[in-house]
């Protein structure tokens, strides 16, 4: 496994990361969000990824992974206490974007997302 993620590009290894931190495949191990995080940062000061680009997708894959009740609780609020430094990037790259209409749309939508997050777990559901 570790020879096939040698040869992955930094977007490719960036995105694997990605998806384990997505389901949780190493919950027990919270340096995972650091290491996703700081290849984002890395693949926009390599030009790789604008930094709007890296941070939305940082966000929304945060939120997903906040928001999923399949997931331990544990992992879910690790997700949900990082999600502000994305949030927070996008605030302010927002107002100087070309298209800012746009921007204010994604960082309303995703703020809105947040706000009415359910963070009830799949054993809640079946309470009801």
């Amino acid at each position: 496994m570790r020879h096939y993620f040698c040869r992955l590009t930094p977007v490719e290894k960036w995105r694997w990361i990605g998806m384990r931190l997505r389901l949780a495949l190493y919950a027990n191990e919270p340096r995972l969000l650091d290491e996703y995080l700081a290849i984002g940062e890395w693949l926009e000061c390599n030009g790789f990824h604008s930094r709007w680009q890296v941070a939305l997708e940082a966000c929304r894959l945060l939120l997903a992974t906040a928001a999923d009740p399949a997931l331990p609780m544990h992992w879910r609020a690790l997700c949900l206490d990082r999600i502000h430094e994305p949030m927070d990037q996008l605030a302010s790259l927002a107002p100087g974007c070309a298209d800012h209409e746009l921007a204010d749309r994604q960082l309303a939508g995703l703020r809105w997302k947040l706000a009415h997050l359910d963070m009830s777990t799949t054993d809640d559901s079946l309470r009801d």
